[in-house]
C-alpha cells in the first residue's frame, strides 16, 4: 500500500492514486494524499468533499460533517455535499435533516433526488420518534414512485420497531409485489413472521430471500438459527 506521500507527483497523478486507493479500501493512504493537497490548495471544495468522503468511510461522522459544511461553503453552493449533509444529519436524528430537506426539495436541481430527499426527512423524524410525521413522508415518497423500494422497508421497519407487525408485513409483502426479486422485502416478512411465531412462514421467506441474494448473511443465519439448514 502506497502511505508515503510524494511531494513530487502531479495533482493529477495524485487524484489518479486517490482513487485506486479507495478502490482498494485503503482510505488512510489516501487521506494522507488528499491532505498534501488540501495543504496546498485550503479552500478547494474538491478536496474538501474528497477528504469528507474519506472520513465518513472511516465512520467519523462528526468530522465527516465538519468538512462537508467546509466543501458547501468554500464553493459558495455545493448541492452533493448539501445532500452529504441531509444523509449524515439524518442518519444520527439531527433537526437539521428536516430544514434541510425541506430547502434542498425546493431546488431545480433536486428534481431527481426529491425521493430520496423525502426520505431523508422521514428517516429523520424516525429517529426523532415522530411517527405519525415519518409515516406520512413516506406515504409521500410512495405516492410519487410507487417503485422506490427504500421508501417500503422504512415504512415496514417503522411499523415493526412499533410492534406493528400486521401492518408491517403488508408493508414488506408491497415491496415484492412490486419488484417478485427483492431479496430484502421477502428477509424482513420473515422477521416479521418470526416476531408473530409463524416459523414455517419465516423459513420460506428465508430462503427465497438467500435464493435471490446468496449474500445475505443474515438471513442464512437465521435459518439455521431454525434449523432449517445446517
Amino acid at each position: 500500500s502506497v502511505t508515503i506521500v510524494d511531494s513530487r507527483l502531479s495533482d493529477s497523478v495524485r487524484l489518479i492514486l486517490i482513487e485506486k486507493l479507495l478502490a482498494d479500501n485503503q482510505v488512510r493512504g489516501a487521506l494522507k494524499h488528499i491532505d498534501w493537497l488540501l495543504s496546498n490548495e485550503p479552500d478547494n471544495p474538491a478536496f474538501l468533499f474528497m477528504k469528507a468522503d474519506g472520513l465518513e468511510r472511516l465512520q467519523d461522522t462528526s468530522d465527516a460533517i465538519n468538512f462537508y459544511l467546509k466543501a458547501d461553503q468554500a464553493a459558495g453552493f455545493f448541492f452533493q455535499a448539501k445532500m452529504k449533509l441531509l444523509q449524515l444529519y439524518a442518519e444520527t436524528g439531527n433537526p437539521k435533516a428536516l430544514s434541510l430537506s425541506d430547502s434542498l426539495y425546493q431546488l431545480p436541481q433536486a428534481e431527481k433526488n426529491q425521493s430520496n430527499i423525502l426520505l431523508m426527512k422521514g428517516i429523520c423524524l424516525t429517529k426523532l420518534g415522530k411517527f405519525k410525521e415519518a409515516e406520512s413522508v413516506f406515504d409521500i415518497v410512495l405516492k410519487n414512485d410507487y417503485t422506490c423500494l427504500q421508501a417500503y422497508l422504512e415504512k415496514g421497519w417503522l411499523y415493526y420497531d412499533q410492534q406493528q407487525y400486521q401492518k408491517a408485513l403488508k408493508i414488506f409483502e408491497l415491496s415484492t409485489i412490486v419488484k417478485n426479486d427483492f431479496a430484502e422485502g421477502y428477509f424482513w416478512m420473515a422477521k416479521t413472521h418470526q416476531q408473530q411465531n409463524q416459523q414455517e412462514k419465516a423459513i420460506l421467506n428465508f430462503k427465497k430471500s438467500l435464493a435471490l441474494d446468496p449474500e445475505l448473511t443474515e438471513a442464512r443465519e437465521e435459518l439455521k438459527s431454525l434449523g432449517a439448514i445446517q
